[in-house]
């Protein structure tokens, strides 16, 4: 292993950690500025279930192809048939994200409230934060998805009416 493989599972473990602490605002910058971290810290909102290796797969090397088949396979389970985990407990994490995503002016954290509130059915919130993030940075992707998805009314098995 080297040097920078281990100082990012040292940054995943912190990350880890943020999450169960509900200490969003002590990743907020590895969010803004690395998109694997920030679709990482979704996912392990989304399915707590998330193994401490899996997040490290995924904050250490999100482009292989074992991370996206991670990525794949615990989305498409949410999203298809199980679920947001705990939705209450999800919207406080993009509560807190989204807060921190206005006051610093972060286009990714407000994507990423907008993708959460949006798996767990508060559509009108995802898209008022998906337009956020277009305001703040008119190429943010995943706020295009969001948005993409809500207008085509896609939603989540779980929250289809």
């Amino acid at each position: 292993m080297t040097v920078t493989t281990l100082t990012r599972q040292a940054d995943a473990t912190t990350i880890r950690q943020a999450i169960r602490d509900r200490r969003i605002d002590r990743v907020t910058d590895l969010m803004q500025d690395n998109l694997g971290i920030r679709d990482a810290v979704i996912l392990a909102i989304i399915d707590p279930e998330v193994s401490d290796t899996e997040f490290a797969r995924l904050v250490d090397m999100p482009q292989s192809p074992e991370s996206r088949n991670i990525m794949s396979m615990r989305l498409t389970r949410a999203f298809t048939s199980q679920g947001v985990d705990d939705p209450q407990d999800a919207r406080r994490y993009a509560d807190q994200l989204a807060a921190n995503g206005h006051a610093l002016g972060y286009s990714n954290l407000l994507a990423a409230a907008s993708y959460i509130h949006w798996a767990c059915g508060g559509t009108h919130t995802a898209s008022r934060l998906a337009h956020d993030a277009l305001d703040h940075d008119p190429a943010c992707s995943l706020a295009a998805i969001v948005i993409s998805a809500l207008r085509r009314d896609i939603q989540w098995a779980t929250t289809a009416q």
